[in-house]
């Protein structure tokens, strides 16, 4: 049976592997016309519409009121406000240490982060870079350059990561947002930490008191004021 390069999905048939794939390539078929989002089929289009565009979803969540599309997708939401799944075990990455809920995400994490061309390494730190072009916004870090420069206030960055993420800023873009409110952020690391307010999750403890907290920064801002620990 033909399996996903992307994911190592097994699929029953080429055709399966075939409309598999044109989802990692995001080759939609069809489009919502009230926020652009892509589907494969004008079914799966009609339930987004309904659920999130004209409030007739008859499937809704009971804790948060968020609408969904069907009865299996309301399962898999109402799956998330548990502490059972907050507290499941993870599986971490071994290179950046970044944690997964499922061996399927790790892989495809993996594949798409950490398998890096051995021709791009920085000669001064040995750190791998995933392009010719990621080499040299590393490379200008260590010459302290700046040449990515925002078109509004002028502000130069070293790589055009960090300004396409500055521009958020100007533009008011947050495409980052919350599924339980209606908060949106300009960084998935931002909505990352708002989400554990919803789930209660504190996994930064105080080497102090042992109180807990859902960020490094907060925490290291309680130490400073509460026990005078820089």
């Amino acid at each position: 049976m033909p399996q996903c390069d992307t994911c190592q999905k097994v699929l029953i048939s080429k055709q399966g592997l075939i409309s598999h794939t044109k989802r990692h390539l995001k080759l939609y078929d069809v489009k919502c016309e009230f926020c652009n989002k892509g589907f494969f089929c004008r079914g799966s289009l009609k339930l987004h519409i309904n659920s999130r565009h004209s409030g007739k979803s008859k499937f809704v969540c009971h804790i948060c009121k968020r609408p969904c599309y069907d009865k299996t997708a309301l399962k898999n939401h109402i799956e998330k406000h548990s502490n059972d799944y907050v507290n499941r075990s993870k599986v971490k990455c071994e290179e950046c240490h970044q944690e997964f809920l499922d061996e399927k995400y790790l892989k495809i994490h993996m594949k798409k982060k950490h398998v890096m061309d051995n021709r791009f390494v920085c000669d001064l730190c040995g750190k791998r870079l995933y392009s010719k072009s990621g080499l040299t916004d590393h490379m200008n870090i260590h010459k302290g350059l700046k040449p990515h420069k925002c078109q509004s206030c002028g502000i130069g960055f070293a790589n055009s990561t960090t300004l396409r993420l500055h521009n958020r800023r100007h533009t008011g873009e947050k495409p980052y947002k919350c599924h339980i409110c209606v908060k949106a952020f300009t960084q998935s690391h931002s909505l990352k930490v708002h989400l554990r307010i919803h789930t209660g999750e504190k996994p930064f403890k105080c080497s102090i008191c042992g109180k807990g907290f859902v960020s490094t920064s907060v925490c290291k801002s309680h130490m400073k004021c509460n026990h005078k620990v820089d």
